[in-house]
C-alpha cells in the first residue's frame, strides 16, 4: 500500500492495529503497576516496566534497520553507533542533574572526572544541563554524522559490502574513541548513577511508567513516519535502486536520495537511546532484525524487541 500523505499512514489497517496493540499494552502494563497491590498476582514489578521500556526503545532501533536495509538494500553496521550516540546526549544530561548528590559532592563535574582529576568542565558538555538541549542533541548529532558519512561514501559510490565494512569501522572507531577516559565520557564504565529527570526521580515508578509511555509514543510516531516515507515518491525511488541494473544506476544521480535516506534514518534510531548508554553488538542487532523480516517494519518490531534480559 502506498502511503502519500501522514493521514493516509496513520490511517490505514496496519497502522491502526500495529498502535492499538502497542498503546493498549502499555496502558494495561501502567495500570497493573500503579493501581494493582504488590501482593496480587497481577501486579507487574517496576522491574518489569523498565525492562519493557528498554525492549521498545531497541524496537525503534530495529525499525530504522528494517528502513534502510530491508527496504533499501543498505546493509549498515553503524546503527549501534547512531543509537550509542542518541543515548550519551540523553546521559550526559542525567548526569549534570546529579550536581553536588554525587559521591564526591562537587556541583559541576561528575564523579568520573573528578576521579580523573578534571579541573573544569569540557566545553562539548556545555549546554546539556537543558533537557531541550539534549533532546535537540539527540537527533541533531546522530543525524548529522549519518549525512556526513553517508554524503562521502555515496559520492564515492561505495556500496554493497564495502559500505557495511565502512560502517562497522565507524562504530569501532566510536567505540575505541569514547572508552578514552581522556575523551570524558566515562571512560569503559560510561555514565551511570543517574538521579532524576526533569526534576522526577528515576526510581518512583510513576516515572519508570511515564518513560515507558514516552518510549511507545516515540516508537508509535517512528513507525507512521517510516510507512510515510516509504510511500513518498523519494521512498518509492529509493527503494527502486537495489533492483536496477548497474548502468541503469549509472545514468540516474541518485546520490542524494540514498544520502538523505540515510539521514533520516540515522536520526530515526537515535533516540531510542535515550534509557541508557549502552553497547549494541551488529550482529546481534542484524540477527534481531533479519529474522524478523527486512521489509516488514512490524515483524523487524517483533523480533528486535525480543533481547535477553541479560544482554541490556
Amino acid at each position: 500500500m502506498r502511503h502519500s500523505d501522514l493521514t493516509t499512514a496513520l490511517t490505514d489497517r496496519t497502522a491502526k492495529t500495529f498502535l492499538g496493540i502497542l498503546f493498549g499494552a502499555v496502558i494495561i502494563v501502567a495500570l497493573l503497576n500503579l493501581l494493582v497491590p504488590a501482593e496480587s498476582g497481577l501486579h507487574v514489578s517496576s522491574y518489569t516496566v523498565s525492562l519493557l521500556g528498554k525492549y521498545l526503545c531497541y524496537a525503534l532501533l530495529a525499525l530504522a534497520l528494517d528502513l534502510v536495509w530491508g527496504y533499501c538494500g543498505i546493509l549498515s553496521l553503524g546503527h549501534g553507533a547512531f543509537f550509542a550516540l542518541g543515548g550519551y546526549a540523553m546521559g550526559m544530561y542525567l548526569m549534570r542533574q546529579i550536581g553536588d548528590r554525587g559521591v564526591y559532592g562537587h556541583p559541576t563535574l561528575p564523579d568520573f572526572m573528578v576521579f580523573l582529576n578534571w579541573e573544569e568542565l569540557p566545553w562539548y558538555w556545555h549546554g546539556f544541563d537543558s533537557f531541550g538541549f539534549a533532546m535537540l542533541m539527540v537527533a541533531l548529532v546522530p543525524g548529522m554524522l549519518a549525512f556526513v558519512f553517508g554524503w562521502l561514501a555515496f559520492r564515492s559510490r561505495v556500496t554493497g559490502v564495502y559500505l557495511s565494512i565502512i560502517t562497522q569501522a565507524l562504530t569501532y572507531a566510536l567505540m575505541l574513541a569514547f572508552f578514552r577516559n581522556e575523551l570524558g565520557f566515562g571512560g569503559n564504565n560510561g555514565l551511570t548513577d543517574f538521579k532524576d529527570i526533569l526534576g522526577f526521580s528515576l526510581r518512583e515508578d510513576s516515572t519508570r511508567v511515564a518513560l515507558l509511555i514516552a518510549s511507545a509514543v516515540a516508537l508509535g510516531g517512528a513507525f507512521v513516519l517510516s510507512r510515510w516515507i516509504t510511500g513518498t515518491r523519494l521512498g518509492r525511488t529509493v527503494m527502486a535502486l537495489p533492483g536496477l541494473p548497474h548502468r541503469a544506476l549509472q545514468a540516474v544521480d541518485l546520490h542524494r536520495q540514498r544520502d538523505t535516506r540515510r539521514h533520516r534514518r540515522g536520526a530515526l534510531c537515535a533516540p531510542g537511546g535515550h534509557h541508557q548508554p549502552r553497547r549494541i553488538l551488529a550482529a546481534q542487532l542484524h540477527r534481531a532484525g533479519g529474522v524478523g523480516g527486512r521489509g516488514r517494519p512490524r515483524h523487524a518490531l517483533r523480533r528486535g524487541d525480543r533481547r535477553h534480559p541479560g544482554e541490556l
